[in-house]
């Protein structure tokens, strides 16, 4: 029995020891999480603070008595007092630095006249090793107690880092005194482990009641001696039920305290009998929270850390956390309550100067001028200041919260972000450059200083963020200014030179030597440097010296002409200097440099006339731009208005006759419009092409003879012509349509020009003009064409010579002006001229008339095929056309209308087609087709592939084509897709009349090619 007592006893004091030992490891490591949850608290309160310093003033500072006086000084004075004033907890900010070896203040928070100001530039001669330590490793950390001549503290350093090297420049610091850091650190251990050790004293009590229970039991001889013991147990289970800080109680259901800790009245100020047997809400602030506290225990059984007011008898209002437990007896029925109260009145306070803190910092944060933002540990924007939205181009933070923010971040930088923000959410300060591209598109270059920060129980990263884009831009001019520099230096003979005014002497380098066109043996002094100054420039330059450099103390900055001494030649200089003075305010030096701006003024003056031919150039085209609205304008407005005029039924033959007329007159004047448009954007684009073909131009010169004679005939004018070779000589090869065009130009501008007299045009034989070596293997081109064009015209002034020859350019450019078209004749004719290898020009005279000259070269064929003349076909009644099965390919209506109309009498038949499909397919099925008219511009299949398909199977059909493009070279395109000949839209009779009797006469001579 006693070997089983024996045994109990022992186990119970194990229990026991081991309890102890796990309470002391439990108070050891509670002590230390508090100690390091306040190190972290302060460091990051330290590590926001110094994000937001304003470094840029902070790097003007020295450490020095003389920073006073600056404003930058002031600027940092006043952060820190600002920092002081919203963080209660501390008691010192200040900045410090180290210079050899030593630790002087920069700025520190306490106003100039406190006892425990420091200026800057003091010495802090007791500044204990670790003050120095965030100079040798460049880390934050919380010193131990640290005794100086203001008090014992406990420290928070923050290195400060510059931005390029990294390095340590400064650190920021906050000072807490020492007692209260440590009396705040006991507080938290007490108020956490109130519990455990009550619990813990009511477990040995227990522990102890029982041993004394089972003592009882086993010995009942012991029984005084045993209550004697319980008495004693009882009696110091009160002591500590009376001293314990939390209040213990009791209750029944109705609310009536039936036990309660006398440390009710450290509390309450109420003792402990005038409580029990009172209603217990007669301590809430709010009767109602009793209801709710109520209502809980009754359906959970018991209550955690629930939190509410309570007040004292005084009326104070007190914070409280209870725990209860609702107690049942034998039967299981609700008894009563069992609780414990705890006063967190403290803490809801020191919570409450936290939010207040928290709302200080977020004000701060709000009002700071560049952007301060938090980011989630998967990149997620959860807070940004608007300056930050501002960067981003957001326009609220609604619009932004929670999304990623690295898709912002420019591809080239990216990947560093993202490895950055996983070093920052592992625990590092990092900093950073990067390029952003906003919401909205703009591109902002950005330095980011990022921390880690504990937010709402979750490690994110807090960053600074400064928008740098205007820095970088700066930089990157700076740097290509200086590359520039370096390069152009010697490029620009940049010259540098002093001159001593004491003594009239001067030295200069050999670049302003070489400026000067002296050499070093020169005899420099201020008499020969005067000789160099252009002589109508030497008395300005000595009165500006005079009366403005010396008289008023400014720089020297002046351009003005030299004349060089070893080649006499003339230049302009650019010349920047500065005069020195000496103690008596006597000017004794200029320094200075000169650079050869020669070059500089001549592009000036290019530029000048450049500007002014740009400007010009401009008013030529919109002169052009209202030219051409009004040429086509006006004969659109002939064609519709003569057009609705027919329509009237009251029309006689001849008025119709007269509207028809002006209609033709009209289109043609359009389709010349037109096809100009086309040709001097052909010319503009380069796409123009010589096609080179055999020409008479015997026959050319008489064809346009024959053309233009009626219309002059009608202004009762002469016209004449002249043709110097003869036929079997004026066959060349040259691209006939360019030639066609350039004559036809020149004879239209004659016309609209003469209102009398006559018009000669024609051409002459003349050998060529010399020619550089080694071009066609011969110094000479043997001869070439001199064609002219004569008119008795009003002629041309002076000074439009020069300029008839170019785009938009017409003889008037006024809305006033006498003469149609769109000033673009010219300038074709020149620019086919040219392609042909020839040149133009004019000569006229006002009132006498003009005379327009051009050539080509001279390729003359053996072979001279006759032409029968298109005017002389039509008239010819007497030759006659057979009747022809005929094919029509044409999409457009209209135009098909026009055709059938046309060709009506001479078709037996007439056969539609609307694409090139069909076409092909009603030729396949119909052999004996006499002509197909073939548009080029078709649905499904154009006039060309059509051509191409009928071929393969019809090679005696005679095909025309016909096209609205009327381009050089449509013709040749047309052929070589198998069409016998081409004809342009609008067709006229005449022309397809004559293709008609070529193909289709009745009589078997055919001299027409």
């Amino acid at each position: 029995m006693k070997k089983i007592k024996l045994k109990k006893v022992t186990l119970q004091k194990t229990v026991l020891f081991l309890i102890l030992i796990l309470g002391v490891i439990y108070f050891h490591y509670t002590w230390k999480q508090f100690k390091n949850d306040q190190a972290d608290e302060v460091l990051q309160i330290a590590r926001s603070i110094e994000i937001m310093l304003p470094k840029e003033n902070l790097k003007t500072l020295k450490g020095k008595p003389s920073d006073i006086d600056t404003p930058q000084y002031k600027v940092i004075k006043n952060t820190l007092k600002a920092i002081i004033s919203v963080n209660t907890k501390a008691r010192f900010a200040y900045i410090y630095t180290k210079q050899n070896g030593k630790i002087y203040f920069i700025a520190d928070s306490e106003p100039a006249e406190s006892k425990d100001y420091s200026p800057p530039g003091q010495e802090y001669t007791e500044a204990d090793l670790a003050y120095s330590l965030p100079f040798d490793n460049g880390k934050e950390f919380v010193t131990d107690s640290v005794t100086d001549r203001w008090g014992t503290w406990i420290s928070v350093l923050i290195p400060i880092k510059d931005e390029v090297t990294g390095k340590t420049i400064a650190v920021f610091a906050m000072d807490f005194n020492a007692k209260a850091w440590d009396t705040i650190l006991l507080f938290k251990i007490i108020e956490s482990g109130a519990l455990i050790v009550s619990l813990l004293l009511a477990f040995l009590f227990l522990f102890i009641i029982n041993a004394k229970n089972e003592m009882l039991k086993s010995d009942n001889t012991k029984h005084r001696l045993t209550e004697n013991e319980l008495r004693e147990s009882e009696k110091k289970y009160r002591t500590i039920f009376e001293n314990i800080q939390d209040v213990f109680y009791q209750t029944d259901l109705a609310g009536i305290v039936l036990e309660i800790s006398p440390s009710i009245k450290h509390f309450s100020e109420f003792v402990r009998d005038e409580i029990i047997g009172t209603p217990v809400h007669n301590l809430y602030y709010n009767p109602d929270d009793r209801i709710i506290l109520l209502n809980v225990i009754m359906k959970n059984g018991e209550l955690r850390d629930y939190e509410l007011k309570l007040k004292t008898k005084t009326g104070t209002i007190k914070h409280v956390s209870i725990n209860a437990r609702l107690v049942f007896d034998a039967n299981g029925n609700p008894n009563h309550i069992d609780g414990a109260i705890r006063d967190i009145t403290e803490r809801k306070h020191a919570k409450k100067k936290l939010i207040e803190s928290e709302y200080h910092l977020r004000t701060i944060i709000e009002a700071e001028p560049e952007c301060i933002k938090i980011v989630d540990a998967e990149g997620r924007l959860l807070l940004m200041n608007p300056a930050g939205l501002a960067i981003i181009e957001a326009d609220s933070m609604e619009q932004v919260a929670g999304q990623e923010i690295f898709g912002l971040i420019t591809a080239e930088y990216r990947s560093a972000f993202i490895k950055m923000h996983k070093r920052v959410i592992a625990g590092e300060s990092v900093q950073m450059e990067f390029e952003l591209v906003g919401l909205k598109g703009g591109h902002h270059w950005l330095e980011t200083n990022a921390v880690p920060l504990q937010y709402h129980g979750k490690t994110v990263h807090l960053s600074h963020t400064r928008n740098i884009t205007e820095r970088k831009l700066a930089e990157e001019k700076l740097k290509n200014s200086e590359m520039f520099l370096k390069e152009t230096q010697t490029i620009a003979r940049l010259g540098t030179y002093i001159i001593n005014i004491e003594n009239g002497t001067w030295t200069s380098s050999d670049i302003l030597d070489a400026i000067l066109g002296i050499n070093s043996n020169y005899d420099k002094s201020t008499q020969d440097w005067n000789s160099i100054v252009h002589p109508e420039w030497l008395q300005i330059i000595l009165d500006y010296f005079r009366n403005e450099v010396i008289a008023h103390k400014c720089k020297f900055d002046k351009e003005y002409k030299i004349i060089r001494k070893n080649d006499k030649q003339e230049r302009w200089v650019h010349a920047l200097g500065e005069v020195l003075y000496n103690e008596k305010n006597q000017p004794i030096k200029m320094i200075g440099t000169i650079q050869d701006i020669t070059e500089r003024k001549r592009i000036e003056e290019e530029l000048i006339i450049a500007k002014e031919k740009a400007e010009e150039s401009d008013r030529l085209k919109s002169a052009f731009l209202s030219n051409m609205s009004h040429e086509i304008r006006t004969p659109m407005n002939g064609i519709l208005g003569f057009a609705e005029l027919l329509k009237e039924p009251s029309l006689t033959g001849e008025e119709q006759q007269e509207y028809i007329g002006i209609i033709e007159r009209s289109g043609t004047r359009m389709l010349n419009i037109i096809n100009d448009i086309i040709d001097i954007s052909k010319i503009e684009s380069g796409s123009m092409k010589i096609l080179i073909s055999e020409t008479n131009i015997n026959q050319q010169i008489e064809y346009i003879y024959t053309f233009f004679k009626p219309e002059i005939d009608a202004k009762n004018m002469q016209l004449s012509f002249k043709n110097t070779l003869p036929s079997k000589e004026a066959l060349i090869k040259t691209d006939r349509e360019k030639i066609y065009a350039i004559l036809t130009n020149l004879v239209k501008n004659a016309i609209k020009f003469t209102h009398s007299g006559s018009i000669e045009f024609g051409y002459n034989l003349k050998p060529a003009k010399p020619r550089a070596a080694g071009m066609s293997g011969y110094l000479f081109e043997p001869f070439e064409l001199e064609f002219f064009v004569k008119d008795t015209g009003t002629g041309i002034r002076q000074e439009q010579l020069e300029i008839v020859f170019e785009r938009f350019r017409q003889g008037s450019e006024s809305l006033t002006r006498n003469y149609e078209g769109a000033g673009l004749g010219l300038s074709i004719s020149k620019a086919f001229v040219e392609m042909l290898g020839g040149k133009i020009w004019v000569e006229s005279e006002i009132g006498k008339g003009s005379i327009f000259y051009f050539t080509i070269p001279y390729n003359c064929e053996q072979e001279v095929k006759e032409v029968v003349k298109i005017t002389d076909l039509v008239r010819d009644e007497e030759k006659q056309i057979k009747s022809l099965k005929i094919l029509i390919a044409e999409d457009d209506e209209i135009s098909g209308k026009l055709l059938t109309q046309t060709i009506k009498k001479f078709g037996k038949e007439i056969l539609k087609a609307k694409t090139g499909i069909g076409a092909v397919e009603i030729c396949h099925n119909n052999p004996d087709i006499d002509l197909v008219l073939m548009d080029i511009q078709m649905p499904v299949m154009d006039g060309y592939e059509a051509t191409k398909k009928i071929r393969k199977f019809n090679k005696d059909v005679i095909i025309i084509a016909q096209t609205a493009y009327a381009l050089t070279g449509d013709k040749e395109k047309a052929i070589t897709a198998g069409c016998n000949d081409y004809i342009s839209k609008p067709v006229k009779k005449d022309e397809l009349m004559a293709m008609l009797y070529k193909y289709f006469k009745e009589e078997e001579v055919n001299n027409y090619n």
